[in-house]
Protein backbone atom coordinates (compact mmCIF):
# COMPACT_ATOMS: atom_id res chain seq x y z
CA UNK A 1 0.00 0.00 0.00
CA UNK A 2 1.22 3.48 -0.80
CA UNK A 3 2.47 5.81 1.96
CA UNK A 4 -0.20 8.20 3.21
CA UNK A 5 -3.09 5.91 2.24
CA UNK A 6 -5.83 4.57 4.51
CA UNK A 7 -4.62 1.02 3.87
CA UNK A 8 -1.07 1.90 4.89
CA UNK A 9 -2.23 3.56 8.10
CA UNK A 10 -4.31 0.53 9.05
CA UNK A 11 -1.28 -1.70 8.42
CA UNK A 12 0.94 0.51 10.58
CA UNK A 13 -1.62 0.53 13.39
CA UNK A 14 -1.84 -3.27 13.29
CA UNK A 15 1.93 -3.52 13.53
CA UNK A 16 2.05 -1.25 16.58
CA UNK A 17 -0.65 -3.33 18.29
CA UNK A 18 1.26 -6.56 17.75
CA UNK A 19 4.72 -5.43 18.89
CA UNK A 20 6.30 -4.23 22.11
CA UNK A 21 6.98 -0.51 21.97
CA UNK A 22 8.07 1.93 24.65
CA UNK A 23 5.47 4.36 25.89
CA UNK A 24 7.35 7.33 24.44
CA UNK A 25 7.72 5.78 20.98
CA UNK A 26 4.19 4.43 20.89
CA UNK A 27 2.67 7.70 22.02
CA UNK A 28 4.56 9.69 19.42
CA UNK A 29 3.52 7.25 16.69
CA UNK A 30 -0.13 7.49 17.71
CA UNK A 31 0.00 11.28 17.74
CA UNK A 32 1.29 11.27 14.17
CA UNK A 33 -1.21 8.59 13.14
CA UNK A 34 -4.14 10.59 14.51
CA UNK A 35 -2.94 13.74 12.77
CA UNK A 36 -2.70 11.82 9.50
CA UNK A 37 -6.07 10.13 9.97
CA UNK A 38 -7.82 13.48 10.38
CA UNK A 39 -6.77 14.47 6.86
CA UNK A 40 -7.71 11.23 5.07
CA UNK A 41 -11.41 11.97 4.82
CA UNK A 42 -12.41 8.67 6.43
CA UNK A 43 -14.32 9.08 9.70
CA UNK A 44 -13.95 5.45 10.75
CA UNK A 45 -10.16 5.53 10.81
CA UNK A 46 -10.18 9.03 12.34
CA UNK A 47 -12.33 7.85 15.25
CA UNK A 48 -10.54 4.53 15.68
CA UNK A 49 -7.10 6.14 15.65
CA UNK A 50 -8.30 8.79 18.09
CA UNK A 51 -9.61 6.07 20.38
CA UNK A 52 -6.26 4.31 20.37
CA UNK A 53 -4.46 7.59 21.05
CA UNK A 54 -6.69 8.23 24.08
CA UNK A 55 -5.67 4.82 25.41
CA UNK A 56 -1.98 5.72 25.04
CA UNK A 57 -2.72 8.97 26.87
CA UNK A 58 -4.24 7.17 29.85
CA UNK A 59 -1.98 8.50 32.60
CA UNK A 60 -2.03 11.77 34.57
CA UNK A 61 0.98 13.41 32.92
CA UNK A 62 -0.86 13.80 29.62
CA UNK A 63 -4.45 13.98 30.89
CA UNK A 64 -5.14 17.36 29.29
CA UNK A 65 -4.03 16.13 25.88
CA UNK A 66 -6.35 13.16 26.27
CA UNK A 67 -9.24 15.56 26.88
CA UNK A 68 -8.29 17.53 23.78
CA UNK A 69 -8.48 14.38 21.65
CA UNK A 70 -11.84 13.53 23.21
CA UNK A 71 -13.17 17.01 22.47
CA UNK A 72 -11.93 16.84 18.88
CA UNK A 73 -13.76 13.57 18.25
CA UNK A 74 -16.95 14.55 20.08
CA UNK A 75 -17.21 17.66 17.91
CA UNK A 76 -17.15 15.60 14.71
CA UNK A 77 -20.17 14.17 12.84
CA UNK A 78 -20.78 10.48 13.51
CA UNK A 79 -21.75 9.39 9.99
CA UNK A 80 -19.38 6.83 8.51
CA UNK A 81 -18.26 5.57 11.92
CA UNK A 82 -18.98 1.94 12.81
CA UNK A 83 -21.26 1.51 15.80
CA UNK A 84 -18.69 -0.45 17.82
CA UNK A 85 -15.96 2.10 17.11
CA UNK A 86 -18.25 4.94 18.19
CA UNK A 87 -19.19 3.10 21.39
CA UNK A 88 -15.52 2.66 22.28
CA UNK A 89 -14.74 6.30 21.51
CA UNK A 90 -17.61 7.51 23.69
CA UNK A 91 -16.39 5.30 26.53
CA UNK A 92 -12.84 6.66 26.34
CA UNK A 93 -14.02 10.25 25.91
CA UNK A 94 -16.37 10.13 28.89
CA UNK A 95 -13.60 8.95 31.20
CA UNK A 96 -11.19 11.55 29.84
CA UNK A 97 -13.69 14.30 30.65
CA UNK A 98 -14.64 12.84 34.01
CA UNK A 99 -10.98 12.61 34.96
CA UNK A 100 -10.78 16.40 34.66
CA UNK A 101 -13.88 16.93 36.80
CA UNK A 102 -16.23 17.62 33.89
CA UNK A 103 -19.16 15.48 34.99
CA UNK A 104 -21.86 17.42 33.10
CA UNK A 105 -20.14 16.74 29.77
CA UNK A 106 -19.52 13.14 30.76
CA UNK A 107 -23.23 12.74 31.44
CA UNK A 108 -23.97 14.01 27.93
CA UNK A 109 -21.63 11.38 26.48
CA UNK A 110 -23.20 8.66 28.64
CA UNK A 111 -26.65 9.58 27.33
CA UNK A 112 -25.39 9.25 23.76
CA UNK A 113 -23.91 5.88 24.73
CA UNK A 114 -27.28 4.75 26.07
CA UNK A 115 -29.05 5.87 22.90
CA UNK A 116 -26.49 4.09 20.72
CA UNK A 117 -26.93 0.86 22.71
CA UNK A 118 -30.70 0.99 22.29
CA UNK A 119 -30.31 1.07 18.50
CA UNK A 120 -27.62 -1.61 18.28
CA UNK A 121 -27.80 -5.39 18.12
CA UNK A 122 -24.07 -5.87 18.84
CA UNK A 123 -23.42 -7.42 22.23
CA UNK A 124 -20.47 -5.32 23.36
CA UNK A 125 -22.17 -2.08 22.27
CA UNK A 126 -25.22 -2.83 24.40
CA UNK A 127 -22.91 -3.39 27.39
CA UNK A 128 -20.94 -0.14 27.21
CA UNK A 129 -23.59 1.93 29.05
CA UNK A 130 -22.79 -0.07 32.18
CA UNK A 131 -19.50 1.85 32.44
CA UNK A 132 -21.34 5.14 32.76
CA UNK A 133 -23.98 3.77 35.11
CA UNK A 134 -21.30 2.39 37.42
CA UNK A 135 -19.38 5.68 37.49
CA UNK A 136 -22.57 7.66 38.09
CA UNK A 137 -23.43 5.46 41.05
CA UNK A 138 -19.94 5.92 42.50
CA UNK A 139 -20.12 9.69 42.11
CA UNK A 140 -23.51 9.76 43.83
CA UNK A 141 -22.21 7.71 46.76
CA UNK A 142 -24.24 4.64 45.83
CA UNK A 143 -21.35 2.24 46.34
CA UNK A 144 -23.41 -0.94 46.69
CA UNK A 145 -25.25 -0.06 43.47
CA UNK A 146 -21.94 0.50 41.67
CA UNK A 147 -20.71 -2.93 42.80
CA UNK A 148 -23.98 -4.53 41.62
CA UNK A 149 -23.67 -2.89 38.19
CA UNK A 150 -20.12 -4.18 37.87
CA UNK A 151 -21.26 -7.69 38.78
CA UNK A 152 -24.03 -7.45 36.19
CA UNK A 153 -21.37 -6.94 33.52
CA UNK A 154 -20.41 -10.61 33.92
CA UNK A 155 -23.98 -11.90 33.74
CA UNK A 156 -24.84 -9.70 30.78
CA UNK A 157 -21.72 -10.79 28.91
CA UNK A 158 -22.58 -14.45 29.34
CA UNK A 159 -26.17 -13.84 28.28
CA UNK A 160 -25.13 -11.98 25.11
CA UNK A 161 -22.34 -14.34 24.08
CA UNK A 162 -19.55 -11.96 25.08
CA UNK A 163 -18.40 -13.75 28.22
CA UNK A 164 -14.72 -12.74 28.04
CA UNK A 165 -15.62 -9.06 27.54
CA UNK A 166 -17.99 -9.28 30.49
CA UNK A 167 -15.59 -11.02 32.90
CA UNK A 168 -12.61 -8.78 32.25
CA UNK A 169 -14.52 -5.51 32.43
CA UNK A 170 -16.50 -6.63 35.44
CA UNK A 171 -13.27 -7.12 37.38
CA UNK A 172 -12.05 -3.65 36.44
CA UNK A 173 -15.35 -1.93 37.19
CA UNK A 174 -15.75 -3.77 40.49
CA UNK A 175 -12.34 -2.89 41.90
CA UNK A 176 -13.02 0.62 43.20
CA UNK A 177 -16.50 0.06 44.67
CA UNK A 178 -15.40 -3.17 46.33
CA UNK A 179 -12.33 -1.45 47.78
CA UNK A 180 -14.59 1.25 49.23
CA UNK A 181 -16.84 -1.43 50.69
CA UNK A 182 -13.89 -3.29 52.26
CA UNK A 183 -14.44 -6.23 49.93
CA UNK A 184 -11.55 -5.75 47.51
CA UNK A 185 -10.29 -9.30 47.88
CA UNK A 186 -13.43 -10.48 46.04
CA UNK A 187 -11.94 -9.08 42.83
CA UNK A 188 -9.12 -11.64 42.92
CA UNK A 189 -11.71 -14.40 43.18
CA UNK A 190 -13.58 -13.37 40.05
CA UNK A 191 -13.33 -15.46 36.92
CA UNK A 192 -11.68 -13.81 33.98
CA UNK A 193 -9.24 -11.71 36.00
CA UNK A 194 -5.78 -11.88 34.37
CA UNK A 195 -3.45 -14.01 36.48
CA UNK A 196 -0.15 -12.49 35.39
CA UNK A 197 1.37 -9.47 33.70
CA UNK A 198 2.60 -6.13 35.04
CA UNK A 199 -0.78 -5.08 36.42
CA UNK A 200 -1.14 -8.02 38.82
CA UNK A 201 1.18 -6.81 41.65
CA UNK A 202 -0.29 -3.30 41.41
CA UNK A 203 -3.82 -4.63 41.77
CA UNK A 204 -2.84 -6.94 44.61
CA UNK A 205 -1.00 -4.18 46.47
CA UNK A 206 -4.06 -1.94 46.35
CA UNK A 207 -6.39 -4.68 47.51
CA UNK A 208 -4.14 -5.78 50.38
CA UNK A 209 -3.56 -2.20 51.53
CA UNK A 210 -7.30 -1.55 51.66
CA UNK A 211 -7.77 -4.85 53.49
CA UNK A 212 -5.49 -3.69 56.30
CA UNK A 213 -2.58 -5.94 55.33
CA UNK A 214 0.19 -3.37 54.77
CA UNK A 215 3.15 -5.71 55.11
CA UNK A 216 1.81 -7.98 52.35
CA UNK A 217 0.98 -4.95 50.20
CA UNK A 218 4.54 -3.70 50.66
CA UNK A 219 5.96 -6.96 49.36
CA UNK A 220 3.93 -6.63 46.16
CA UNK A 221 5.00 -3.00 45.74
CA UNK A 222 8.66 -4.02 46.01
CA UNK A 223 8.07 -6.59 43.26
CA UNK A 224 6.91 -3.92 40.81
CA UNK A 225 9.50 -2.91 38.24
CA UNK A 226 8.56 0.76 38.09
CA UNK A 227 11.07 1.58 35.36
CA UNK A 228 9.63 -1.14 33.13
CA UNK A 229 6.12 0.04 34.00
CA UNK A 230 6.70 3.42 32.37
CA UNK A 231 8.89 2.13 29.53
CA UNK A 232 6.49 -0.48 28.15
CA UNK A 233 3.08 -0.05 26.62
CA UNK A 234 1.76 -0.51 30.13
CA UNK A 235 -1.86 -1.00 30.94
CA UNK A 236 -3.21 -0.02 34.32
CA UNK A 237 -1.33 3.27 34.62
CA UNK A 238 -4.13 4.67 36.76
CA UNK A 239 -3.69 1.79 39.18
CA UNK A 240 0.02 2.46 39.33
CA UNK A 241 -0.57 6.05 40.35
CA UNK A 242 -3.03 4.91 43.02
CA UNK A 243 -0.26 2.76 44.53
CA UNK A 244 2.24 5.62 44.46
Amino acid sequence: SRPGSIERLYADLAQVSSTEMTSADGLEFMRQAFSQARHLGDREIEFDTGRQLMMWLNWPGVAEERVQVAEALLSRPRDGVKVRTLARVLWQASFALLGRGRRTESETVWREQESLAERSQEASVTMYPLFGRCQRALLDGQIEEAAAIAANFTAMGEQLGAAAFGHINSSWLALRPLLLLGRGEEVLEQRGVPEDGPVKPIRQALILAHAGRPSEAARHIKAIDWAARWETTGRGNGLAFDVE
